[in-house]
């Protein structure tokens, strides 16, 4: 089952204290590349459509962990399908990273969801070791902005509101450790 999962990069996220509960990443792994063939990259590459906008190593910095200034549980909510408890976590991308994910963005077109929000015309796909494991879609408001800090954001389900909030977080920390694996 796919999760779904969202992605709001935006600009004016208060993530000033996000150099305390981030962590490096390595980027002493020599297999890192951006080159646009995720076959014989890195562990971690996200794209959009067919081009490569940031791998982990090189181009993420820092991600945000253990610090709830910028990775928490925001809400849960009592859905008709069960309840969904929904996360977000920072991360930093490189001034190289960020250029081409605002190059990549100003080409796409904004569409609106059935609730009302305006998001961009391409999800942002995450892969690892080749596999996609996510579709993340992106906010409109990048409107081709190279944008360092960017916030990652998804969801947990469960039958309860403890599993729902549990998944959530294990979903956060999966994503968190694929970024930092490389």
């Amino acid at each position: 089952m796919k999760k779904e999962t969202v992605i709001l990069l935006l600009v004016s996220i208060v993530l000033v204290s996000i150099i305390s509960g981030c962590k490096p990443v390595s980027s002493d792994n020599s297999s890192n590349n951006a080159s646009s063939d995720i076959s014989v990259g890195p562990r971690f590459v996200a794209k959009i459509g067919d081009s490569v906008v940031f791998t982990g190593g090189k181009d993420i910095v820092e991600v945000c962990v253990n610090d709830t200034s910028c990775a928490l549980i925001e809400r849960c909510d009592n859905t008709s399908e069960g309840y969904v408890c929904k996360f977000f976590f920072g991360i930093l991308l490189s001034d190289a990273a960020a250029k081409k994910q605002a190059d990549i963005v100003a080409t796409l077109d904004e569409v609106t969801t059935q609730g009302g929000n305006k998001i961009l015309s391409k999800t942002l796909d995450l892969y690892v070791d080749n596999s996609l494991t996510e579709s993340l879609q992106m906010s409109s408001n990048l409107n081709g902005t190279a944008m360092q800090r960017v916030g990652i954001s998804g969801k947990g389900t469960g039958d309860s509101e403890e599993s729902a909030r549990v998944k959530a977080t294990e979903n956060m920390k999966y994503l968190q450790d694929i970024i930092l694996s490389d």
